[in-house]
């Protein structure tokens, strides 16, 4: 939470909900941290009442941790369980440098540029390589100017254009990975690895001891490129979200 802030945030009673024009679930969600003082049925309640005021579906994320039978609760109300991820960490090592790294011998492109601020120019050339429509754009462009801790960004480029890109965001000695793309037509050529590994021992330098990640469960090619940098499993969340109520 602290990594990629919301743009709103609102604490309910031992639950953290999260709002930000409907970018992302992470950025949108319930999180129900602690135990409740309130029946459930009255916060469940009082959550839909609040992002129905927003204009967003309500939805809560889960992990093996959460308040006992809360999940249970949530599926009877008829919430579907979507998008079932994994939490990966790993330890960082500072002054270790790998063949990925600018100018080395792994290395596929022209050259790969860190730089510790978000830039305008990186902004435009992440949004383009995820993808994102205008209104998505301008949200994410707002959440990252919220940050208020160190961050790390990363391009690698080919034919004189980013293929690749990736942020670190640096929070008490935790570096988390976010906006990891690559240019459909230059994938599976190692500028992922390249931008991930850049990242990490950048971040080691600054201090940063342990690194975290989260991926979808289903995202073979992902998962085996971050066990490949040392990542492990830590734990699993997915996400329950109310489509519809007869």
């Amino acid at each position: 939470m602290n990594a990629l802030p919301a743009l709103r945030t609102v604490l309910y009673d031992g639950w953290v909900l999260r709002f930000s024009d409907g970018y992302g679930n992470r950025a949108n969600s319930v999180s129900p941290i602690y135990a409740s003082s309130l029946p459930p049925e009255e916060k469940v309640k009082t959550c839909e009442l609040m992002y129905a005021a927003y204009g967003l579906p309500t939805v809560f994320k889960l992990t093996e941790a959460s308040p006992e039978g809360l999940d249970g609760y949530l599926a009877g109300l008829g919430y579907e369980a979507v998008r079932p991820t994994f939490l990966y960490t790993a330890k960082l090592q500072a002054g270790r440098r790998e063949s990925g790294s600018p100018g080395g011998a792994g290395f596929p492109g022209e050259k790969l540029l860190i730089a510790d601020s978000v830039a305008k120019d990186w902004l435009e050339d992440c949004f383009r390589l995820e993808g994102f429509d205008e209104k998505t754009a301008a949200t994410a462009s707002a959440m990252l100017s919220n940050l208020r801790h160190g961050v790390l960004t990363a391009r690698a480029f080919e034919g004189g254009k980013a293929v690749a890109c990736g942020l670190c965001a640096v929070e008490r000695r935790y570096a988390g990975l976010y906006y990891i793309a690559t240019d459909a037509g230059h994938r599976r050529r190692g500028f992922g690895t390249a931008i991930c590994r850049e990242l990490l021992s950048a971040a080691a330098e600054t201090g940063a001891k342990s690194a975290y990640l989260q991926v979808m469960e289903d995202n073979a090619a992902a998962l085996a490129l971050y066990e490949k940098l040392g990542f492990g499993f830590c734990y699993r969340y997915w996400y329950r979200i109310l489509r519809r109520r007869d």
